[in-house]
């Protein structure tokens, strides 16, 4: 199913992972942003999250610019709701699903002569309609590029984004965001930006924030690739955060990171760190109620 040289080296990484099938009853293992594909492995992904404890995905919509521009949220939203149903009748555990329209979507409407921040916009609306029936629970990943690009658009990214806000403060929902790396400045302009539109800024979540993020001062939630080095920088930080793979179910490789990744942090915090419980009852608790809402995690915690 997977080429050789990367099924022999993560098998050999599950391997040495201590603690496998440990139990976290009580807490929230959960991967905050990650994409499956029905061409990918899918199920097969979920399968591996769980084994090791997982117990609560954020299943984020992953872009196709092989789709037509025509109807292209209508297609791509469609796959995520129906792939979040299939995990939770196969695996019966909490699917939070985050839909809305991803920056670089603009330069795919662009490429079809159409308007790309106003298709945008559409995608924005079309993302509130789910919001509206409970079959999306946060928009994002919406923000801007995390790349140079002409600063004549910077206004149409702000505007849509200050949209997303305004949505979200009406619906009670976070808005997971991709940017750039932020900067202290760039922090507090988006909190300003969301306290504007009536959006509390704990519910703002940056996706791929860093760990020097780590020390700005600001009340955004933080969502960190869990990578060994990225759980170590976080060993004695108490800022609100949740751990996320990114990982795009493409069948020829492990990018971003495995989808078992976060619960194989989580088993290394609990058997290397002296204040597991503190950084168990943030990351694996806590932070998931405060964005998101505890009621989607009834029975849980």
């Amino acid at each position: 199913m997977y080429g050789s040289t990367n099924a022999k080296l993560y098998r050999d990484d599950l391997i040495q992972c201590p603690g496998i099938m440990k139990d976290f009853a009580g807490f929230i293992i959960m991967d905050n942003h990650l994409h499956l594909r029905l061409d990918g492995r899918l199920l097969e992904a979920i399968k591996l999250f769980t084994r090791l404890g997982g117990n609560a995905v954020n299943l984020v919509n992953l872009p196709d610019y092989g789709v037509p521009a025509a109807g292209y949220y209508k297609d791509i939203y469609g796959r995520t709701l129906k792939i979040a149903d299939m995990i939770r009748a196969e695996f019966k555990i909490p699917v939070l699903v985050t839909l809305g329209p991803y920056p670089l979507d603009y330069f795919h409407f662009q490429n079809h002569s159409m308007d790309g921040f106003e298709s945008m916009r559409e995608g924005l609306y079309l993302a509130e309609k789910y919001l509206e029936n409970s079959r999306a629970d946060a928009i994002g990943e919406i923000g801007r590029p995390h790349f140079e690009y002409s600063p004549d658009r910077s206004d149409g990214f702000n505007s849509i984004l200050e949209d997303a806000f305004k949505i979200c403060h009406a619906h009670g929902a976070p808005a997971i965001l991709h940017t750039e790396d932020l900067t202290p400045e760039s922090y507090c302009s988006l909190q300003k930006s969301a306290k504007s539109a009536g959006l509390d800024p704990v519910k703002v979540v940056k996706h791929h924030a860093l760990p020097s993020d780590l020390s700005f001062e600001n009340s955004l939630t933080l969502s960190m690739l869990a990578t060994r080095q990225n759980t170590r920088e976080i060993s004695r930080n108490r800022r609100r955060m949740f751990l996320e793979t990114d990982y795009v179910d493409d069948p020829s490789s492990w990018k971003v990171i495995p989808p078992d990744s976060v619960p194989k942090r989580a088993i290394y915090i609990r058997e290397n760190m002296d204040n597991w419980e503190d950084l168990f009852s943030n990351i694996f608790r806590d932070t998931p109620v405060s964005v998101f809402g505890s009621e989607h995690f009834a029975g849980m915690i």
